[in-house]
């Protein structure tokens, strides 16, 4: 087992002890003090935008594991979202780079299609942001969600917003409801840019963020929400002939998780009630921690929000073939001299790398994500669990109803009607709904606590089609649906999408406060084959169980799946 834990006790004096100002906006840590601000639009909230969990993994410390800081008592504001980890803009239309920016990083209205490294993205961006109720107290022991964002492993971190937006054919049906929101600016055709079909607010426009909880944190005024950045792609899994770990991206989360533990009582959370929470990439990690750290971690449960382990893994390259390529189309050409190859890779302007691996269109393509090490990454996650191997912690799983319909190639010239939908619905089986199942399964076999949900709420934010697609029920859980739901389709939110997030919310929370009678309580029971499971927004209704064979039956040969239930 991979022993990274507590690597902040390595250098923290034993006469450091934890407190919080006398402003609710100043905390101390053991790294620094940091001031952060109050939300502009939920002043029940203050947020910490940008508090380092590592250092710098710049020049010599490229490509290696994530190093901690040392004590400091130096004064920060944190009042500005850290840069994003170096990353690079796809090169392919997508439901993602058409639609849904609010999903991606924060890229300076970059063309969202260039295939170019993020130009506002930095290595020196191993940094967490912190949401709590304004006026908590630094002994009030909230619970805490740890989230890890998705992306594939290629894109995602802290900084991800969108602005108001609509569809060229909606703006004027558009514009009254966004007038008559809250705080509301001045928008008119002339303060508009048209870009992919897409008209985007600029001169005036009210910033809308896509993956940040503070209308979530408002509402309940009793949990605490962190994000964080973590690396992606060839700097966060580089996967070099020189080095003895591959998968950099899982060893930040874990030293982001690290100091979380060892500094969240300041900040009113309970070091003891952390939920490790992911979605998409970061729902795999989360379950990649539960076999990676199984006997030590650190948070008392999980969510993992479409991905587990058993997901098959994008590279297979035992060779590592991938970064020599990569390093001898940069000049890095010492094939034979691994550390050599390494050394010069870590000279290379992070732009030149990214611009590169971006717009690479070449056969066999180029793949940079976790990787079989067996040590943070296994090959055979259903033989560790029957060894025990596995974290004792209750966990939630979860899917979306009709998942795969914004990871299929986009359809661009017929975007109103869908790709085929039978091709969608067997990808959401294979890809998803299965892989959850079989998870359920060796979970039950190992006497593993295991909620369940399918998220069904079909919306038509903003096609019918897309059903309850990919991401979809992030905008439920952090609150944000009303807003993206006025700008793709100029429709307010129905009571029964505000109802169905409120659920949703109230669920988790349920289980982040006490993930054993939590969910008990609010009738959510564990999950064994064909028992129950939760399905949010479908029927008309906000939340009812229904059978698992339902859902989980056509993976083992039963019944037919319904996509739009």
């Amino acid at each position: 087992m991979m022993k990274l834990t507590h690597l902040l006790a390595t250098v923290l004096p034993l006469g450091v002890v934890l407190s919080a100002s006398q402003s609710p906006l100043s905390v101390k840590t053991l790294t620094g003090i940091f001031t952060g601000l109050q939300s502009a639009d939920y002043p029940a909230v203050r947020e910490f935008r940008n508090i380092p969990y590592a250092q710098p993994p710049v020049n010599s410390l490229r490509f290696l594991p994530p190093q901690p800081l040392r004590p400091s008592v130096k004064h920060h504001y944190s009042t500005r979202f850290p840069p994003s980890c170096p990353q690079f803009l796809s090169n392919s239309p997508s439901f993602w780079n058409l639609l849904a920016s609010p999903l991606l990083v924060n890229n300076g209205n970059q063309n969202q299609s260039s295939g170019l490294s993020v130009q506002t993205a930095s290595e020196d961006c191993l940094s967490l942001a912190i949401w709590t109720p304004y006026n908590v107290s630094a002994d009030a022991k909230l619970p805490v969600a740890f989230f890890m964002t998705g992306g594939g492993f290629s894109t995602g971190g802290v900084d991800s917003m969108y602005i108001l937006a609509c569809l060229q054919q909606c703006l004027e049906k558009c514009r009254p409801k966004l007038l008559n929101m809250a705080k509301p600016k001045t928008y008119t055709y002339e303060n508009t840019q048209q870009q992919n079909n897409v008209l985007y607010l600029n001169a005036d426009y009210r910033e809308v963020t896509g993956q940040r909880p503070q209308s979530w944190v408002n509402r309940t005024q009793a949990h605490i929400v962190v994000t964080i950045n973590y690396r992606v792609n060839i700097f966060g899994f580089p996967n070099a002939a020189a080095l003895d770990s591959p998968n950099l991206g899982i060893l930040d989360q874990r030293l982001a998780l690290e100091w979380v533990y060892a500094n969240i009582a300041s900040f009113g959370g309970d070091p003891d009630s952390i939920m490790l929470w992911g979605q998409s990439a970061g729902s795999q990690s989360a379950d990649y921690h539960n076999f990676a750290f199984w006997d030590n971690p650190i948070a008392k449960s999980s969510f993992s929000q479409s991905g587990t382990a058993t997901k098959p893994l994008s590279s297979a390259d035992f060779t590592h073939s991938n970064f020599t390529f990569v390093a001898q189309s940069l000049g890095c050409d010492f094939p034979d001299e691994p550390f050599a190859e390494l050394e010069c890779m870590q000279q290379v302007p992070m732009t030149e790398i990214e611009n590169f691996v971006g717009n690479y269109k070449g056969s066999p393509s180029i793949k940079f994500g976790p990787i079989a090490d067996e040590v943070v990454i296994f090959s055979n996650y259903s033989a560790r669990a029957a060894e025990g191997k596995i974290s004792p912690n209750p966990a939630i799983f979860s899917d979306t109803a009709n998942n795969d319909a914004t990871l299929k190639p986009w359809p661009i010239n017929n975007a109103t009607d869908g790709p085929y939908q039978p091709v969608i619905t067997a990808g959401t089986l294979s890809g998803w709904v299965c892989q959850t199942a079989n998870t359920s399964m060796y979970r039950a076999a190992a006497n593993r606590t295991t909620y369940r949900y399918q998220f069904a709420g079909n919306f038509s934010n903003p096609y019918s089609w897309l059903g309850a697609y990919h991401s979809s029920d992030l905008w439920m859980l952090f609150g944000t649906y009303d807003l993206y739901g006025a700008a793709v389709n100029g429709s307010g939110p129905t009571d029964l999408e505000i109802a169905t997030s409120e659920a949703m919310q109230d669920y988790v929370l349920a289980f982040m406060k006490d993930p054993v009678n939590g969910p008990l309580e609010m009738g959510w029971l564990p999950y064994t084959y064909g028992s129950n499971v939760l399905r949010f927004g479908a029927g008309g209704v906000p939340v009812q169980n229904v059978s698992g064979y339902e859902i989980d039956g056509p993976c083992f040969g039963n019944g037919t799946y319904d996509p739009f239930p």
